[in-house]
């Protein structure tokens, strides 16, 4: 999924470490980056999503988003690629062009070597797609974060009030009480009201 978010008028630096191609594929059903670093938001999933690559399968372990530039004429625009598996053993990054038409963005063939990507609702063109063997590529520019948001489910941990009062420090046990009362700590449950005395305090 591709949603666009600005433009501007850019200078390109060809020698820019971070810019890169993701392939246009139309057998994925996700889009797939291997490189951890190019996330602008990152989260588990609950179980690894198992992935046919060129000649085996391999587990993504992880989804997000990236932020990118990519260019058209001159001018850059920035966009999100949104629900990127993170599949570490891939040996290049693709572009599920189903995943791309449920964003809305069609693709339209100019040339026998060139796709133009471009917004179905306000027909604007986004960027283009070159041929590269059997392959149509976007470049992109990897807009790296400042701070990468990660974020996991929470499992709720449950333990006698006496267990969390050793584990944390040996703290007054109505410190612990409110702070479990005020939501001060996620998945944190105490079991009980604990009386028993604490032999190292």
């Amino acid at each position: 999924m591709y949603i666009t978010h600005a433009k501007a008028l850019i200078s390109k630096d060809t020698s820019n470490p971070r810019e890169t191609y993701f392939y246009l594929d139309s057998a994925a059903s996700n889009h797939i980056c291997h490189t951890q670093d190019y996330f602008s938001s990152y989260w588990k999933l609950e179980s690894p999503r198992r992935i046919k690559t060129t000649n085996r399968y391999s587990n993504a372990i992880s989804i997000g988003d990236i932020t990118v530039c990519t260019y058209l004429n001159g001018k850059s625009c920035t966009g999100i690629f949104k629900s990127v598996l993170h599949l570490p053993t891939a040996e290049q990054m693709l572009i599920s062009i189903a995943q791309l038409s449920d964003s809305g963005i069609k693709l339209v063939h100019t040339s026998k070597y060139a796709i133009d990507l471009v917004n179905h609702h306000t027909k604007e063109m986004l960027t283009h797609a070159h041929q590269d063997q059997n392959l149509y590529q976007i470049q992109v520019e990897v807009t790296k974060p400042e701070k990468v948001l990660f974020t996991h489910h929470t499992c709720t941990s449950k333990a006698p009030l006496a267990l969390w009062h050793c584990c944390l420090g040996h703290i007054s046990k109505d410190t612990i009480q409110m702070m479990v009362k005020k939501g001060a700590v996620i998945g944190m449950e105490v079991e009980g009201e604990g009386s028993r005395s604490c032999s190292a305090c």
